[in-house]
């Protein structure tokens, strides 16, 4: 969830551009098509083109059953996308990965629907170096804690409409933002 001064900044970055953010209510059970109903309510309401659902599996609590549910949940948002046609971009979470491979839409937690479904599946990844890394030495400090590196690759994994791709971008913590790769500060190059 979005803080007030989360809120503000993003406000103040968008400025120039339509923005719109709708907190669920969390006191009861979140269910796709509560959701669904409100994305309809808003597109009509403001005319949105694009929507963003952060984390896909908010939607899924079901133990037994989960893979089904997030299948259930991810055609709700496939049919509404194109009821509307308006983009939907739904978040998800990947399966934990050994070693440092970079994911792929196989690696999404809970459901091949999900990467079968979707029109694009875009990965976004960050190389962990360990807390006290010296870039000059190579050389690490005793330490089991990583931080994510600010280089971010933006991969297209799956397309239905073409081919694949990727770029990268550079992640910048203190502002939360990300930067195409060549506007990044000149110590990070």
């Amino acid at each position: 969830t979005l803080t007030d001064v989360d809120y503000e900044l993003v406000r103040h970055r968008l400025r120039n551009q339509p923005f719109h953010y709708i907190e669920p209510d969390w006191s009861g059970s979140l269910k796709a098509e509560a959701v669904a109903d409100k994305i309809r309510e808003a597109v009509k309401r403001y005319g949105i083109k694009l929507m963003v659902f952060d984390h896909l599996h908010f939607l899924c609590r079901s133990l037994q059953y989960l893979t089904a549910e997030v299948g259930n949940v991810v055609r709700t948002f496939k049919l509404l996308a194109q009821e509307l046609d308006t983009g939907i971009v739904l978040v998800a979470q990947p399966r934990k990965l050994e070693g440092a491979r970079i994911m792929t839409s196989t690696d999404i937690k809970d459901s091949s629907s999900i990467p079968a479904d979707a029109d694009r599946v875009i990965i976004l990844h960050r190389n962990s170096r360990p807390v006290g890394f010296d870039d000059d030495s190579g050389e690490s400090q005793a330490s089991d804690a990583e931080v994510l590196e600010p280089k971010t690759i933006v991969r297209v994994d799956a397309d239905r409409f073409g081919g694949g791709g990727e770029c990268f971008l550079y992640y910048d913590g203190a502002a939360s933002t990300f930067l195409d790769w060549d506007e990044r500060p000149s110590q990070e190059a």
